[in-house]
């Protein structure tokens, strides 16, 4: 009914004579509740991304406005109480309708750009700790936007009033600008990161965040035509947006190669006097290769893979004790990465076993004890652990040893001796 009598004039001016203020009343309620449902409904609609819901309640909307200025022109129809009651109507339809929604659509424009402007390398950086799933979220929503920003242009005349301080009809354009040389940048600072590796050490954290944007890119926004057509050159060649990500996994996988390169160059040098400064070197690699492993999750099962074919091929051209010298400099490195390779590759699980126990047994019971000069007991005093303490650990670790070595002989087999 609302609807008919926007549409038809006529019946506006038939609507108000003085004897139909009851009429009047009960339309100015009406219209109070509608306006505010209308509202909520297209406040609704932009959460939903709706754009066909948002053109039809704007049209609707927009029929108001004829309605009240031929209300407010057969004004000499009316009595004092009308007339307020219709200036009532028309501030209700100020605040809560047409113009209203358009300063929303604003809001929300303005909005949606700032979330895609928030995008930069920086916040990249700063969010290494998230998954790949939680950075495919963060793009999904970034994807929305974009397509919010795209289809709302269809609104057309509505944008156009909604405009003020939004960048007018440009702000998708924009914003699509923004994602592309924000892509182009995360790729090549990856690339540079690999290409002046040996002058300045990546940070492996911040080559895998990188990785799981352009990942999440790709999944989120590669559907989207704009971007799925979009090339950008970099030296020389034009690349499509979303193939970054292969390019810089390809990237990766030539630097591994020729990391493991390296070591098999370093093992085979047979020369003279070389050979501990080569250890030390392969040692540096298979950190340097380690902590890639630990950073990045994507290629976490490739990079320990070829951990094990390099290790493999130092047991094979110099045996076992090639091996144990490697592991006993990664037993020494200071940064405990070195103890990681040991305890998580196959190929030390022997000698490391071997190396502990000739460790171990080289300190007698006499060195043992020194270390315990003094020890605190339950009660916090300190006690000195000599003279007939100390005689009766020694007694106690001699029977020991004893019982232990008679255990083995007996008990372990021929083919294990």
């Amino acid at each position: 009914q609302v609807s008919y009598i926007c549409d038809n004039t006529y019946y506006v001016n038939r609507l108000f004579p003085r004897s139909f203020d009851s009429d009047l009343t009960q339309l100015l309620s009406a219209s109070s509740s509608f306006f505010t449902k209308n509202y909520d409904l297209f406040s609704q609609a932009l959460r939903d991304y709706d754009i066909l819901k948002l053109q039809q309640i704007l049209e609707f909307s927009k029929k108001w406005d004829p309605f009240l200025s031929q209300t407010v022109q057969f004004r000499s129809f009316y009595g004092e109480k009308e007339m307020q009651s219709i200036q009532e109507l028309s501030k209700i339809f100020e605040e809560r309708n047409y113009k209203k929604i358009t300063t929303l659509i604003s809001q929300t424009i303005q909005d949606r750009i700032k979330t895609i402007d928030s995008l930069t390398i920086s916040s990249i950086k700063s969010s290494s700790s998230e998954s790949l799933d939680q950075r495919k979220v963060f793009y999904k929503k970034i994807s929305q936007d974009i397509s919010f920003l795209q289809e709302i242009t269809s609104l057309g005349e509505h944008i156009n009033i909604a405009k003020d301080g939004v960048r007018g009809v440009s702000f998708y354009q924009n914003s699509v600008g923004h994602i592309e040389r924000l892509i182009s940048q995360i790729y090549q600072e990856a690339s540079n990161m690999l290409i002046n590796s040996s002058k300045f050490p990546p940070d492996w954290t911040v080559f895998d965040s990188f990785l799981k944007d352009l990942a999440a890119f790709r999944e989120e926004l590669g559907s989207h035509k704009i971007f799925s057509q979009t090339s950008i050159t970099i030296n020389k060649a034009n690349i499509q947006a979303i193939n970054f990500i292969e390019i810089v996994k390809q990237d990766f996988f030539n630097f591994i190669d020729n990391k493991a390169t390296e070591i098999r160059k370093l093992i085979r040098d047979r020369t003279q006097g070389n050979q501990k400064k080569n250890i030390e070197n392969i040692v540096n690699i298979l950190i340097e290769l380690k902590k890639i492993e630990n950073c990045i999750v994507m290629f976490k099962s490739p990079v320990h893979k070829l951990i094990d074919v390099e290790l493999e091929t130092a047991k094979v051209d110099h045996g076992v004790g090639y091996l144990n010298s490697i592991l006993t400099f990664l037993q020494n490195d200071p940064t405990g990465i070195g103890r990681m390779v040991i305890d998580e590759h196959g190929c030390f699980q022997g000698a490391a076993v071997a190396l502990r126990n000739q460790l171990t047994s080289a300190q007698n019971i006499e060195y043992v004890l020194n270390g315990l000069e003094e020890s605190k007991s339950i009660d916090g005093n300190c006690k000195i652990v000599n003279g007939e303490a100390r005689s009766i650990l020694e007694q106690a670790y001699k029977k020991f040893i004893h019982l232990y070595d008679e255990l083995i002989d007996k008990y372990l087999s021929a083919e294990y001796m």
